[in-house]
Formats: structure tokens, sequence, C-alpha cells
């Protein structure tokens, strides 16, 4: 599959969000990089118009409470 290239998305990096980059994914979907959106490697590629949308990392919740009807802090080590 060719190189994917997002464009016109509102990307929220560490330092917040920016306007002017378009992520590249590659054959595989992966992101390949993030490059200004006006380069060339984003033209010759399949690009798809976000039309200002956000794109915004996957989120996990990483909070587990237990289970198995005892809470995390109250099981002893080979409960665990």
């Amino acid at each position: 599959m060719a190189t994917r290239a997002l464009v016109n998305a509102r990307v929220l990096l560490d330092d917040g969000f920016h306007d002017d980059v378009a992520v590249l994914l590659d054959g595989a979907g992966d992101i390949a990089g993030l490059v200004p959106a006006g380069q060339a490697r984003v033209q010759a590629a399949e690009v798809h118009d976000l039309a200002g949308g956000w794109l915004l990392p996957g989120f996990i919740d990483v909070q587990v409470n237990g289970g198995g009807g005892q809470a995390g802090d109250q099981a002893d080590d080979g409960g665990v």
C-alpha cells in the first residue's frame, strides 16, 4: 500500500495543537513521520483531508481496580 498523508487537521503533540503539519502513514498504516504540510513527500502521497478535525493520540486508561471480588490493594502477592 502506498504512503498516505493525513492533512488539514489540528494535530495534538507534546507542546499543544499544530495546524501546519501532515502525518505520514506507511503502507502498514503506522505513523512514519510528522512533516510540514507543504513538503513534497506529502504531495506525492495518497492525501486524506481531515477537514480541520482533531487528530489525537490513542488514549489508554491504565487504571486497574482489581477483579475476582477483590480490590487490587487488598490482594496478597500470590493473588495478584
